[in-house]
């Protein structure tokens, strides 16, 4: 590699040629020379010859890569114990009986029946209901009308369809024909929505029965 510039000889060994047994020694490298020659401005002496280098660079040292890979290593070890430490466990599956009585207290705290909001106590109450049977009767989804919810439920010997019949049509009757409800009523439908769930929920049984069953 030229480090300088001007005619750099070029050395090479003689080449030896074999042949029927004499050998012939060939000068190759003996009036070889490169010209190399600067680039630089002609009225620039600053000129300083860089030190040879070598015929082959080869890269960073195989131990690098390996302290570099250990250090990626650590850091992902670092990141995952800390965020294993930082996450918030999951809270337990609440069951459809949970979930309804959650949702009985937060329709109670709205306290709609003083506030001259009756009607929308007594939809949500029995919404809260078709929620409870649609999830433990898969047969009976929230999208059928209180006529086809009654029918899917026929034969159904755990839930009392006549008392369920009387709280989904007056609920409809305020919902879909806006008939007025007094405070009285309201709360008659609203403890009446708690009872049908509650005596459900003792028909099925606790949940380990449910999943023996």
């Amino acid at each position: 590699a030229a480090w300088d510039v001007g005619r750099l000889p070029i050395r090479f060994a003689d080449i030896l040629v074999r042949q029927s047994g004499e050998v012939t020694r060939v000068p190759v490298g003996r009036e070889l020379a490169v010209e190399v020659t600067s680039v630089l401005p002609a009225d620039s002496a600053a000129r300083i010859p860089q030190p040879p280098r070598a015929l082959f660079v080869f890269g960073p040292p195989w131990w690098l890569w390996l302290l570099v890979g250990a250090a990626a290593l650590g850091l992902l070890w670092v990141i995952w114990h800390w965020r294993r430490r930082h996450v918030t466990p999951r809270a337990p599956a609440r069951t459809a009986y949970e979930a309804a009585q959650e949702e009985f207290a937060r329709v109670a705290s709205l306290d709609l029946i003083a506030s001259g909001e009756r009607g929308h106590f007594v939809a949500l109450m029995t919404d809260v209901v078709r929620a409870y049977l649609a999830r433990v009767f898969p047969a009976a989804p929230q999208a059928l009308t209180t006529s086809e919810l009654l029918q899917a439920l026929r034969g159904e010997g755990r839930v009392a369809l006549a008392r369920l019949s009387r709280v989904l049509h007056d609920a409809d009757l305020v919902k879909f024909a806006g008939r007025a409800v007094d405070a009285e009523r309201a709360i008659e439908v609203g403890d009446e929505a708690r009872a049908i769930v509650d005596a459900v929920e003792a028909a099925l049984g606790p949940p380990s029965q449910r999943e023996a069953a």
